[in-house]
């Protein structure tokens, strides 16, 4: 009899553990993706404790920093996935001040809420609960605090699968191993070595396979961004002077000071703040230099002075003077200059502001002009 009996609770346990999560259907949690899609995305929140503890640290990937609200029920905290996901997991890593009742909520316009896992007498930690709805929007509505402190969690991971959705609709993810995207909040010891190391492989492959982007979040970055064929360099922020960096910088030491083969390359919205006031840009042409704020001077020319043979310089603007030096021709549009000081053979403006009247340089070939003497001063078509 005592066998019987064990035999059937083992057999109704059996039974227990093969039901469902009551609402999730078992197809959707065997499709839930491993991917955190909340990961780096916008992030807002009913309160802050303070200007160090805002709702996008929960969303960071840095376990060490955190969203805490003010001292009060209730309070929540939201993330915006991009596009309309079929959510399947949520996983909280609370701090000491945790939620003790709240519910986990999915939107499709951040306007009306479907609620999707409600909580009650949680006890802090790291927990996950699987879920079952699809929304843009993913919020943690707290109604009581499990402590006289706020609601502060460390993170918040959003799993996100094909559901009684389907399977994801291509884009939206991850944009893959060449897109490197940076934030302000990373070492820049750090940065700095992912930037060299791609400059290591890509400063020579002229006809390599490699191609990279490298991406800066709205901040300060102590970088300077060695920038060789095939890599593009991107600001995030709304205009230039959102990000800046030390240096965008291209030179020409892999063809031993021969900057005519720099081809395949661009940078655009950011500000430079260069280490020593001249940033240096020695390209030969396929490599434009757009939106960008350079807070001294521009050098065209490859150090040493080596040839260079052409390049583009568009909604720019130069604090200092734009030297080309050894640079054969360039065209600049729509920009501005604190100077132009020497040109060698076709040198293009249109729409600049800061030219002087007059260009000195040997021989210069502009708008069909062809000074007759090396070193004739030669007026600047457009300029009084």
């Amino acid at each position: 009899m005592r066998i019987r009996r064990t035999g059937t609770a083992l057999a109704v346990l059996a039974g227990l553990l093969a039901v469902p999560v009551a609402g999730v259907p078992a197809h959707a949690r065997a499709e839930c993706g491993a991917a955190n899609a909340a990961l780096g995305r916008p992030a807002t929140a009913s309160s802050a404790e303070g200007a160090a503890f805002s709702a996008g640290n929960a969303f960071d990937g840095n376990t060490g920093t955190r969203w805490s609200s003010a001292f009060s029920d209730p309070q929540w905290i939201q993330v915006d996935l991009g596009s309309v996901k079929e959510i399947c997991a949520v996983e909280l890593s609370w701090e000491a001040a945790y939620g003790r009742d709240f519910t986990i909520q999915a939107s499709a316009d951040g306007a009306a809420w479907t609620t999707l896992k409600t909580v009650t007498g949680a006890t802090g930690g790291t927990a996950s609960y699987e879920v079952a709805g699809s929304g843009r929007y993913l919020r943690v509505h707290g109604t009581a605090r499990g402590t006289g402190y706020g609601y502060s969690l460390w993170e918040i991971g959003v799993r996100t699968g094909g559901g009684d959705g389907g399977g994801q609709l291509p884009g939206g993810g991850d944009l893959g191993p060449n897109v490197k995207i940076f934030d302000p909040s990373m070492p820049a010891a750090a940065i700095q070595a992912q930037i060299d190391q791609i400059f290591t492989q890509q400063e020579a492959a002229q006809f390599g396979t490699g191609r990279y982007a490298l991406m800066f979040k709205p901040g300060s970055y102590d970088v300077n961004v060695n920038t060789g064929f095939y890599t593009s360099v991107h600001g995030l922020g709304r205009d230039p002077g959102a990000v800046t960096v030390k240096g965008v910088s291209v030179d020409a030491g892999w063809f031993n000071g021969n900057a005519t083969q720099n081809f395949w390359r661009s940078t655009e919205n950011l500000s430079v703040a260069p280490y020593d006031g001249t940033n240096r840009w020695a390209v030969s042409q396929a490599a434009p230099f757009r939106r960008m704020h350079i807070k001294g001077s521009l050098n065209l020319a490859p150090s040493g002075y080596g040839w260079a043979s052409g390049g583009y310089i568009a909604d720019s603007k130069i604090d200092g003077q734009v030297g080309p030096y050894s640079q054969q021709q360039w065209y600049t549009r729509d920009s501005s200059v604190g100077g132009w000081i020497n040109s060698v053979w076709n040198m293009t403006f249109s729409g600049v502001e800061g030219l002087p009247h007059r260009l000195p340089r040997a021989a210069l070939h502009h708008a069909g002009h062809h000074p007759d003497q090396p070193g004739e001063a030669v007026p600047v078509p457009g300029r009084r």
